[in-house]
């Protein structure tokens, strides 16, 4: 299915800011900060793939994605500590990990075809 390109540059500030909260909502909640349990170490790998994983199959949407949490949510300034910050941040780098993976996944089988 292929569809126009989902371009997060250019949306709306009140989109883009709502999009911001949801996302930095997330990231926090999936991680073991926001599960209010006690863990020895950040782990946001299952629970953001689970997340991720229905947007994972559209391209336009996995670049779309990608963009808004290099360029957006790493920068993001919405945290209320120094610890939630670095959830953030983790839970940024892994979601750009996972789509990335995904872009490649999806290009790899679009050869096969």
């Amino acid at each position: 299915m292929s569809s126009q390109n989902l371009d997060l540059v250019y949306l709306q500030p009140k989109t883009r800011t709502f999009l911001e909260i949801l996302l930095v909502t997330v990231l926090v909640a999936s991680s073991s900060l926001g599960s209010g349990k006690k863990r020895s170490s950040v782990t946001t790998t299952l629970p953001l793939k689970k997340i991720l994983e229905p947007a994972c199959t559209f391209d336009n949407i996995i670049a779309g994605l990608q963009y808004f949490f290099r360029k957006v949510i790493a920068k993001t300034d919405l945290t209320k500590d120094d610890k939630e910050k670095a959830v953030v941040k983790a839970g940024c780098n892994e979601a750009i990990r996972l789509l990335e993976d995904a872009a490649a996944g999806q290009h790899g089988a679009e050869d096969e075809d």
